[in-house]
């Protein structure tokens, strides 16, 4: 522990005078104001019987209360969990449960779905209450599990993904080192329930020397105009909400300090980024990663050159603990892979994907073995597909277990009148099946074309 001062623990004031170091759409805080309410709440979880491994959870909207308790817990060494305030009644049970939280900061629609937990609620009807007690290091050591971020459970119920302490300090080198952050302001949009919101948008300024601008939803009407009225550096979002920034009407006002844009989560069609930074003159860096790679594992670079459509460069610097990146991947698989995965930490590696790096001539990727020959068929369902789908098909359901969904995702904009397209699972297949009436059979593997 004592040779392991992690980045993320310990904010940096704001390099620029007396500007806030966070804020949201209701109130702003100071660096002072924040260690103060960091504080407070730290005694209150003390208080309520909350230590050192213990978990502490919050379901609430985008706002500042999710910046504080996840400091607030690191400070008393306990570790935090986001959840997802949009979750049903039996999913955030599930989740509590599964995670053994001990206590979890709600409002009023979280507490009402929440009832029946064994957990301690902590309402935030208002700010928690502010103390200038200096609390002792938390002194966290970098096997430590800092969050516990729980997936979307495409492949059965979800499951909550072990970030250590060791994991965070790793990502945010690599974060710093990339983008080249000093003093830089964010602007989030994206979930804080998400690991993407908390690293790039909240942890990575702030262990700059930056702060953090939160908005609590994605306005396509609105957003860029907070871009300009809060003067940020860069922002984090997906292929969707570029692709409604483009289709927006009327002039495009400057936003002269922002320096970049991040898109991940899904691909992005080189024609979209092209689109978007011409109308908005900001490059787009786009990238790939999952929360159990710590967010990120490829990033095209800032300085480029950049390929657009591509998740860019593995990181291959070596990492902050001293753990070399693999030759295979150049990812450092110690250092940024999770450390654990719940209900079994101990079965941390069982069925990791063997991903491998694949270049093409337009994109480099990282693909599991098992998608291999599936653009193949990709590419046999379009040709026999295309001319029905030109003249009359709005929707594309692929039902193909292992289907490249890069792959389905640049076809599908190929399609001049496709509605939408879906990648459908196989425990899906019987319903769709059924939707489409007995004279429309899914097929166990392959596109199938819909009509209205």
């Amino acid at each position: 522990m004592d040779d392991f001062h992690p980045l993320h623990i310990h904010w940096k004031p704001r390099r620029d005078g007396g500007a806030p170091l966070i804020r949201d759409e209701q109130r702003a805080l100071s660096s002072a104001d924040f260690a103060a309410e960091v504080a407070g709440l730290a005694l209150l979880f003390v208080q309520k019987g909350v230590g050192r491994g213990d978990v502490v959870a919050t379901m609430l909207p985008n706002r500042i209360d999710i910046v504080v308790a996840m400091f607030a817990a690191w400070r008393i060494g306990a570790a935090f969990m986001p959840i997802n305030p949009a979750l049903t009644s039996a999913e955030a049970l599930y989740q509590v449960a599964d995670s053994g939280s001990r206590l979890i900061l709600v409002d009023a629609a979280a507490r009402d779905r929440l009832t029946g937990t064994t957990a301690t609620l902590l309402p935030v009807d208002a700010p928690p209450e502010r103390s200038a007690a200096v609390l002792p290091d938390a002194a966290v050591a970098a096997d430590d599990t800092a969050l516990l971020i729980y997936t979307s459970g495409t492949t059965g119920r979800p499951k909550g993904v072990m970030l250590s302490h060791g994991n965070i300090d790793a990502m945010l080198h690599s974060i710093h080192a990339a983008l080249r952050l000093d003093g830089d302001l964010s602007l989030l949009v994206m979930p804080l329930f998400h690991v993407n919101a908390l690293l790039v948008s909240i942890l990575a300024p702030l262990a700059a020397g930056g702060g953090a601008c939160i908005l609590e939803h994605f306005d396509r009407h609105s957003f860029w105009q907070s871009v300009r009225d809060s003067g940020a550096n860069y922002f984090s979002g997906v292929p969707a909400m570029y692709l409604l920034l483009t289709a927006e009407r009327g002039a495009i006002a400057p936003a002269p300090r922002l320096r970049f844009a991040i898109c991940g989560a899904a691909p992005m069609p080189a024609q979209a980024i092209g689109a978007f930074e011409a109308r908005y003159a900001v490059p787009v860096l786009e990238g790939y990663g999952l929360t159990e790679s710590t967010v990120g594992a490829t990033l095209n670079p800032l300085d480029g050159p950049r390929r657009p459509g591509s998740v860019g460069r593995a990181d291959r610097q070596a990492a902050p603990l001293g753990i070399p990146p693999c030759r295979r991947t150049g990812i450092r698989t110690r250092s940024t892979l999770r450390s654990g995965v719940r209900p079994r930490p101990d079965r941390t590696g069982h069925r990791f994907p063997d991903i491998r790096r694949r270049a093409g001539s337009h994109q480099d990727r990282f693909e599991h073995p098992q998608m291999h020959g599936c653009r193949q068929r990709l590419r046999q369902v379009d040709h026999a597909l295309r001319p029905s789908l030109e003249r009359q098909a709005r929707q594309i359901l692929a039902v193909q277990q292992h289907l490249a969904p890069c792959g389905l995702e640049q076809s599908r904009h190929g399609f001049e009148q496709r509605r939408f397209a879906a990648a459908v699972g196989p425990q899906q297949r019987d319903h769709v099946a059924r939707l489409q009436g007995p004279h429309r059979q899914v097929p166990d593997d392959g596109v199938m074309a819909v009509g209205d």
